[in-house]
């Protein structure tokens, strides 16, 4: 919700309850920022209204003395003097005590019940008015199905921008791009690579590897539509029912509005029922969903449905940070946090201080004695693969994957199956041979991932996640299977 120049300076509390959260927001002056739900009114709600209260007391008066404090949220009670419920008058000694306001004049309610009652219950309170430069309270909006209205606040905050570290926004993700291979142009990709596809006898295994990414890539780019996806969030879809259902909440309240807004009668009735059934067809919607995707789950379990499940039902915590701290410094740019990563994960590969296990380090020399010993460094070799085994290994790439580093996939080598087949065995051919590997079959893009539950601002908290070489996975591939007996 925060700008990525501010996201960086909210720390959350380790205080309050399921009802109350609060924030430290730590813009030149502190603030202590407590959003809150109150338990509603009704019959022997008093002591469960006096704890959430005592809770807010204990937050306030822990931070009041360094923090500006600022209370918002469903306070379940009101601040108006026509009405006294024993929520109101524990509410009003509360705010009272604490000298909270919010500057606020405005008899507009907050709260729409829906037998017509309406009453203000959410507020923004400080106890510092000075912080608050506006307030105010919107207006009933005709698709709003929910019994509130929200309450917007403008505070005089200074914030200071300006950092030697963080100083750079963060940029946009790039668009991506996806073949549709379901579409391919079988002949003109066949074509295609076998008119491009150059003489690759007496070249390097780099130099040949190059040349087929080239090929493969190029064939893919003509015969096979593609599209560019944009990262804009996620949009709900809505159905024809739900739209007729919103046109009628709108219409409905048109009418209501027009003949002044009042709390019964005719037009009332017919707007209340015009969003009970938008919100019932909102959550028949959601019910159909839910169904469509557990009855196969149920019937016929696969992985990637399991898959499936297993993301849904994690809990949606932080994904990402505007600002990465690194012993104390911090990072917004992201070519800067690029290159902590980097080194991050360079440092986890090859560690610098040695401090490893001398036991283990030296039976892995053992085994490297061992292995040049009974396998000398000779030139020659007997291992050869076939096209058949090579084809075999081509199989067993995973469709669907994401693109490697050099923009190909496991579908770039199963389309063009019968003409590259004999290339690719020539190469790994000459790889055993040569006894030397391609660079391009050893690198790959790591994505840092946050751990569930961690602090996105903390390098230490991620995990890398790496998409290696398709070319190098079909070489394990084809070697693993030889190693099979």
């Amino acid at each position: 919700m925060l700008s990525n120049k501010l996201s960086d300076r909210v720390t959350k509390l380790n205080v309050g309850n399921e009802r109350i959260i609060a924030l430290e927001l730590g813009f030149g002056q502190k603030l202590c920022l407590i959003n809150t739900y109150m338990p509603t009114n009704k019959q022997e709600s008093e002591p469960a209204y006096r704890e959430c209260l005592d809770v807010l007391h204990d937050i306030v008066s822990r931070y009041e003395q360094s923090h500006n404090i600022i209370l918002c949220g469903d306070l379940n009670g009101t601040l108006l003097e026509r009405r006294n419920n024993k929520h109101d008058i524990m509410l009003k000694d509360s705010v009272k005590e604490h000298m909270l306001s919010c500057g606020n004049s405005n008899l507009e309610p907050t709260f729409y019940h829906f037998n017509g009652y309406a009453s203000q219950i959410d507020y923004v309170l400080s106890n510092c008015p000075e912080l608050i430069q506006s307030y105010s309270i919107c207006k009933k909006d005709a698709v709003n199905v929910s019994s509130h209205v929200p309450v917007t606040v403008l505070l005089k905050l200074s914030v200071e921008l300006v950092d030697t570290h963080c100083h750079a926004e963060r940029k946009q993700s790039k668009p991506k791009k996806v073949y549709a291979w379901n579409k391919l142009d079988q002949d003109s990709f066949t074509e295609h690579i076998l008119s491009n596809l150059n003489n690759t006898e007496r070249r390097d295994s780099d130099d040949i590897v190059k040349i087929i990414t080239t090929c493969l890539k190029a064939a893919a780019d003509q015969a096979v539509p593609s599209k560019t996806l944009k990262f804009k969030g996620p949009k709900r879809p809505a159905s024809k029912e739900t739209l007729s259902c919103m046109k009628a909440v709108k219409e409905t309240y048109k009418k209501w509005e027009a003949s002044g807004k009042p709390c019964y009668g005719q037009l009332f009735l017919e707007n209340k029922l015009a969003k009970r059934a938008l919100r019932s067809q909102q959550r028949t919607l959601e019910a159909v969903k839910r169904k469509s995707f557990y009855d196969p789950l149920m019937e016929n379990p696969t992985n990637q449905k399991c898959y499936q499940f297993i993301k849904r039902s994690r809990s949606k915590t932080e994904s990402g940070s505007a600002c990465i701290q690194v012993k104390g410094v911090k990072y917004v740019d992201t070519d800067q946090q690029r290159q902590c990563f980097a080194q991050c994960f360079e440092d986890l590969a090859v560690p610098k201080d040695q401090n490893y296990d001398n036991v283990f380090l030296e039976l892995c020399n053992v085994r490297v004695g061992e292995t040049e010993n009974r396998y000398p460094c000779d030139t020659k070799t007997d291992v050869q693969v076939t096209e058949s085994e090579v084809g075999i290994a081509i199989d067993q790439l995973n469709n669907g994957k994401a693109l490697d580093e050099y923009g190909l996939s496991a579908e770039h080598f199963k389309a063009s199956k019968p003409v590259i087949v004999p290339v690719i065995t020539d190469l790994f051919n000459q790889i055993l041979a040569e006894k030397k590997v391609p660079a391009t079959f050893k690198t790959g893009i790591i994505t840092p991932v946050l751990k569930k539950g961690k602090d996105s601002k903390c390098m230490e908290n991620y995990r890398g996640i790496t998409v290696s070489s398709v070319f190098g996975k079909l070489f394990e591939y084809t070697v693993l299977n030889k190693l099979k007996f």
